[in-house]
């Protein structure tokens, strides 16, 4: 709950810097794994195809926004 706090927080600043946020693909398992072993935090990403706002959050914070991009990206493992 922590780091999805985190990363709620740092998504909504609307930093700026270069690519976007690289979401991993597998199971927890794996994910929980990479995050242990780098010391980062897991921040997963919730939403729906219908739901107009998180569309926009993506566009807009994890594509559009490439300084949270490269800050999520630093600091979470992103699921």
């Amino acid at each position: 709950m922590k780091s999805l706090l985190v990363a709620g927080l740092l998504t909504l600043s609307g930093l700026t810097f270069a690519q976007d946020v690289q979401f991993e693909s597998g199971s927890w398992m794996d994910v929980n794994q990479k995050a242990m072993a780098s010391g980062k935090l897991i921040m997963v990403d919730a939403y729906t195809e219908w739901c107009g706002p998180c569309k926009e959050m993506d566009k807009r914070m994890f594509h559009d926004n490439a300084e949270v991009a490269d800050l999520i990206n630093e600091h979470f493992v992103s699921f």
